[in-house]
């Protein structure tokens, strides 16, 4: 029975005072025919979350792809002459980590990608930063 503070809203038929996850899941059993159904249907879609080292591994993913298009996108803005290159100890540490990304997710996987590839990914980045606790739209490389 509830607390007698509450007892007049449960003065209806239907309406049950349940305390409990098992006596919730008993009443429901009780008052839907098809509830087990239903709830071996909802178990089929139960997924363990993702690990924190599982979202950090997918942002840092991410981060690297989205970083090599935008040095490829640098390039060849210098080899058209509209940007002067960067020094030469830049030049270095760019063409080094971009072999690096290269080697690690293979050249077929890290772009570049058509427009709705590109914002895909970048949409990714910026859910998997904001579940990291930035703010939406933090898309810095």
């Amino acid at each position: 029975m509830p607390h007698p503070d509450i007892a007049e809203f449960f003065k209806e038929p239907n309406a049950h005072y349940i305390y409990g996850a098992e006596t919730l899941a008993t009443t429901l059993r009780e008052l839907i025919p098809e509830y087990e159904e239903l709830e071996a249907e909802a178990e089929a879609f139960d997924e363990e979350p993702r690990t924190l080292a599982d979202i950090v591994a997918a942002e840092n993913e991410r981060f690297d792809k989205i970083w090599y298009v935008r040095s490829l996108i640098g390039i060849e803005k210098e080899e058209r002459g509209e940007e002067s290159p960067p020094p030469p100890d830049i030049v270095t540490g760019r063409d080094t980590n971009m072999r690096r990304v290269i080697a690690k997710y293979g050249a077929e996987n890290v772009g570049p990608w058509d427009h709705w590839h590109w914002g895909y990914i970048h949409g990714e980045l910026s859910a998997l930063r904001w579940v990291l606790g930035e703010d939406w739209g933090f898309l810095d490389t």
